[in-house]
């Protein structure tokens, strides 16, 4: 389970919104599913591991002057971030690469409104992942990308054989489309893909991708390939396993 209090550093990006700022505390934990299966042959039980579940709350203020401020601009913030299906990048102690961060995937929100306090709203919001609890690295801080980009290369220390998860969330995008991929070396100075997101292609977005057990070499950044785009803000992080 990660459990954090925010701070000026702190980053929670989801569709393109970054929560940091109005987001108090964030609590995101995640288990195996079990499924209790018989064998032929076999006088006892054997729980074999399934997919990913967990949970997530997120609760902060918002500062608002109205109650349509509230209906039209930051409570609509709130719930595009933490829309199901969409991707949550948590950075608890800031963006920089290589700093730990978590990935989900909501699958479904509750939401609530608390009693304001002069012009500040307090907000709670609630719900299941769909990939449990990923912890990893940040590869892309949130950033405006403007051209094909290499990004600054994790040691991860060595290499791994478990496979990974890669997220990437965006936000504003002006183009047609841009190719993002996760990059691995044994030097850190050949690289080889490892993974491909699909393009980019409209605004405010993400995506989790696996990457398949093998060998993840030491080394590993994120790229932009190509594209036709004049500017895209994306984020994007590592879970290996």
């Amino acid at each position: 389970m990660a459990t954090f209090l925010t701070a000026l550093a702190s980053r929670i990006y989801g569709n393109g919104i970054d929560l940091g700022d109005v987001a108090k505390s964030f609590v995101a934990e995640g288990m195996k599913k079990t499924s209790d299966a018989t064998v032929i042959n076999d006088d006892g039980r054997k729980w074999t591991f399934g997919e990913m579940s967990g949970t997530y709350k997120s609760e902060g203020f918002l500062s608002v002057e109205s109650e349509e401020d509230l209906a039209d601009g930051a409570w609509d913030m709130i719930r595009r971030a933490y829309a199901a299906e969409q991707v949550i990048i948590a950075a608890p102690v800031g963006d920089t690469v290589g700093y730990p961060a978590v990935g989900l995937k909501p699958g479904g929100t509750k939401a609530a409104v608390m009693p304001s306090v002069g012009e500040t709203v307090g907000y709670s919001l609630d719900g299941e992942t769909l990939n449990g609890f990923e912890p990893g690295v940040v590869l892309v801080p949130i950033s405006t990308k403007t051209g094909t980009f290499n990004g600054t290369s994790v040691d991860a220390g060595a290499a791994s054989t478990g496979g990974a998860a890669a997220f990437l969330a965006w936000g504003e995008f002006d183009g047609t489309n841009v190719t993002v991929k996760i990059q691995h070396s044994t030097d850190n100075s050949t690289w080889a893909d490892a993974a491909t997101f699909t393009d980019i292609d409209a605004a405010r977005g993400g995506e989790r991708i696996e990457i398949a057990p093998g060998t993840l070499n030491r080394y590993r950044r994120a790229i932009i390939s190509g594209g036709t785009f004049t500017s895209v803000e994306l984020m994007v992080m590592l879970a290996a396993k």
